[in-house]
């Protein structure tokens, strides 16, 4: 998921016979002091990391109602490497047997040489993977 952006509301988007309140803090908005997230509306001061507490600047993601700084959202949802137990961060992973891996860090089980995709062929029958894996 991509991170999105903070829309700030002006005057012209809060209509004047209409009392908008925070979604988080439930306090008046007043423009332009107010941000809309994923169709809600919040302060601007209430546009927070869920689990950090930090502004979240000027990208973010959402997941339910939670806003999660980039650092925040990359540590809790990116999937955890088999081999080294660390998130992977961009999308230079390999999936063998329901295990995820970094791309630098898929070894031959058999004399853990590193494999390098798209190198060499593997014999499938021997590594017990899949053409699509490794291609």
């Amino acid at each position: 998921m991509s991170p999105t952006k903070k829309v700030i509301l002006n005057k012209e988007q809060i209509p004047i016979n209409k009392m908008l309140f925070c979604s988080l803090c439930k306090g008046k908005l007043y423009a332009p002091s107010a941000y809309q997230v994923n169709g809600r509306i919040y302060h601007t001061s209430c546009v927070v990391c869920f689990n950090c507490r930090q502004d979240v600047s000027e990208s973010y993601h959402t997941v339910g109602r939670g806003i999660f700084c980039t650092n925040c959202y990359q540590e809790i949802y990116s999937p955890i490497c088999f081999q080294c137990s660390n998130p992977i961060l961009n999308n230079q992973s390999v999936i063998v047997h329901n295990c995820v891996y970094h791309t630098e860090c898929l070894e031959c089980p058999y004399c853990n040489k590193r494999i390098v995709l798209g190198e060499e062929k593997l014999q499938p029958s021997v590594m017990g993977l899949s053409l699509n894996t490794i291609l």
